[in-house]
């Protein structure tokens, strides 16, 4: 009897429901995709968004494709899995029951982000909360305030002349890999001809 419960014991302490390999494998893919994050951003137009870490919960305008190439143009960094580091969610529109989930962290709307971008200034997130009762569980930062409106027409060129600026990154990583592919290429074609060559001396001097 007691050794059965011994082994009960040892089974308990010894058993894995995989929880602990779920958040090990969450946690290196997280790593992975941040590293990514770093190897794609390359090229920075500002630093308007050094230190801030966002993630893009639901639909938003500009998209979270946009909005990942404008957080790597401009100094930031984009999250796709929400982590400790997280410093900010850009949300257009949430249920209740998500906004409880998702802790203390900022809701700000994606104009944060476009406004930001449009003065080259970093802008005090609270003007841009998407539920106005989260300011009084948030850290009061000292970013400039606002000293002028926006009008629509003027952010939606901000976010047109940025898109073409992340496609010229884009287009100038692309054309660097490509580059870098080819050269690889034709040192592999240079080789095989040499060998072809070799190969016909030889025959031609076995043949003689």
């Amino acid at each position: 009897m007691r050794g059965r419960g011994k082994s009960k014991n040892r089974n308990r302490g010894n058993s894995d429901d995989g929880f602990e390999q779920w958040g090990g494998y969450m946690a290196a893919k997280k790593a992975k995709l941040t590293e990514q994050f770093h190897s794609e951003k390359k090229e920075t137009l500002s630093n308007i968004f050094a230190g801030v870490n966002v993630i893009v919960n639901g639909l938003t305008n500009p998209p979270a494709s946009e909005i990942k190439c404008i957080m790597a143009a401009h100094g930031g960094q984009y999250h796709i899995y929400q982590s400790p580091s997280t410093t900010h969610i850009i949300a257009s529109n949430l249920p209740n029951i998500k906004i409880k989930h998702l802790g203390a962290i900022p809701i700000v709307k994606p104009a944060w982000i476009t406004e930001s971008i449009a003065l080259n200034k970093l802008l005090d997130y609270k003007r841009y909360l998407l539920y106005t009762n989260q300011s009084k569980t948030q850290p009061a930062l000292n970013f400039p305030a606002i000293k002028q409106d926006l009008h629509e027409d003027k952010v939606n060129n901000v976010i047109e002349e940025n898109n073409d600026k992340c496609k010229t990154i884009s287009n100038n990583l692309y054309a660097r890999e490509t580059d870098t592919n080819k050269t690889k290429e034709n040192g592999n074609g240079s080789s095989v001809q040499s060998e072809n060559a070799a190969g016909t001396s030889f025959n031609s001097d076995f043949r003689g």
